[in-house]
């Protein structure tokens, strides 16, 4: 759920600046955000809530987490940057 709502603010935020925005390399920023968060804050965060702090003796939920969020997540995000650049360079 967390990668969907990340990746319909991520697509919004492309769209909007690429209309309203002059700096130049915003998408790469904005990429380059998305994926830090992909890789070190929604992982940690989800971990945290689905153990409401307690410490885990096993490493294989945490892992699938971090892994599920390194892989899907930053598939999108890799996925959308390359199709706005598309985009951009045919026009539309």
């Amino acid at each position: 759920m967390v990668i969907l709502i990340v990746l319909v603010v991520a697509i919004l935020q492309y769209v909007l600046l690429r209309k309203f925005s002059h700096i130049r390399y915003i998408q790469n920023l904005v990429t380059a955000l998305v994926l830090c968060l992909y890789i070190h804050v929604f992982p940690t965060f989800l971990t945290d809530v689905l153990t409401d702090g307690k410490e885990i003796k096993c490493g294989l939920p945490t892992m699938g987490i971090y892994l599920g969020f390194w892989m899907f997540g930053g598939a999108t995000a890799i996925t959308i940057y390359l199709v706005q650049i598309v985009k951009v360079q045919s026009g539309n």
